[in-house]
């Protein structure tokens, strides 16, 4: 037997939670008598749910993505209570989460070539919380996939200040730089695969300058 096309589920999925949101904001209730079951796809991963009970929204309404991690969330009203997004960076898949309950809150996973998790971060108020929901303090570390670090980030009152740095797969020093309040890259170096200096950056007078060099460290003209 053939397997049902997934895009044609995901479009029909979608029409039915469309109608019954709709139905439910404008009446208050769902007037049909049952309830409906998650939709999956072919991998047995669910598409959409929507719960009812005596004809009513009984609980909130989910979509997903194709691998199975939640794309939005919406309230019995239709209104949408979280949602999703994501951005294919290199091979990486950045992921990001925002809650529209209250206080400006997002999660922000990053996902290997995979589909691994690598990284799950929460942020409120654009605070980067630790595993109490309390603003972070400390240097909060990164790593490849073999373990070795790939990047230290300095947190004060959940806020990226202080030094940064980040390294090579083999360990070597990549970058280096302080983040201040006023300005990100305030100053810092950064460093080719081989250890020599790449480039040097200053604030000059509030502007920044930067001097470049080869691979053989030899300062490069008009910088």
């Amino acid at each position: 037997m053939k397997k049902p096309n997934t895009f044609f589920l995901v479009i029909l999925a979608a029409g039915i939670t469309a109608v019954y949101l709709s139905a439910a904001k404008n009446l208050g209730y769902l007037p049909f008598p049952y309830s409906i079951q998650p939709v999956k796809n072919d991998q047995g991963l669910p598409m959409k749910d929507v719960y009812m009970k005596n004809g009513r929204v009984a609980g909130v309404a989910r979509d997903y993505f194709a691998d199975g991690r939640l794309l939005a969330e919406y309230a019995p009203d239709g209104s949408v209570r979280k949602q999703a997004t994501r951005t294919r960076m290199g091979n990486r898949t950045y992921e990001v989460t925002r809650e529209l309950t209250g206080a400006g809150r997002k999660t922000v996973r990053t996902y290997t070539a995979g589909g691994t998790t690598e990284i799950e971060h929460v942020y409120e108020d654009g605070k980067f919380l630790d595993e109490h929901d309390e603003p972070y303090n400390g240097v909060y570390k990164y790593y490849y996939p073999n373990g070795q670090v790939r990047e230290e980030v300095s947190y004060q009152d959940g806020k990226s200040l202080g030094p940064r740095r980040g390294y090579f797969p083999d360990g070597r020093l990549k970058f280096e730089y302080e983040v201040t309040e006023e300005s990100p890259y305030s100053s810092g170096k950064a460093y080719y695969p081989n250890g020599v200096l790449q480039s040097v950056t200053e604030t000059i007078n509030g502007k920044q300058v930067t001097k470049r060099h080869d691979r053989e460290g030899n300062l490069l003209p008009g910088i």
